[in-house]
């Protein structure tokens, strides 16, 4: 499975201690795992980090199947 961790909004770090945990145990368990800003493509998983922090996060131009982590 292709998996995209996203990180939303303006990109401060405060995330990364749980994104990169989850980056390397997925990519252990053999899926393709790539971490992107503000990139929703349909066309893989999106766990999305930091989706409350902006006002103007584009909920409705998210893939339905998104997992967001707040």
């Amino acid at each position: 499975m292709h998996i995209n961790i996203v990180k939303a909004g303006a990109g401060h770090r405060g995330f990364d201690d749980v994104i990169l945990p989850l980056y390397y145990a997925l990519s252990r368990l053999g899926h393709k795992v790539e971490i992107t800003r503000n990139n929703y493509p349909a066309r893989c998983l999106n766990i999305i980090f930091g989706a409350h922090e902006g006002k103007d996060f584009p909920f409705e131009s998210v893939p339905a199947d998104s997992i967001i982590y707040n």
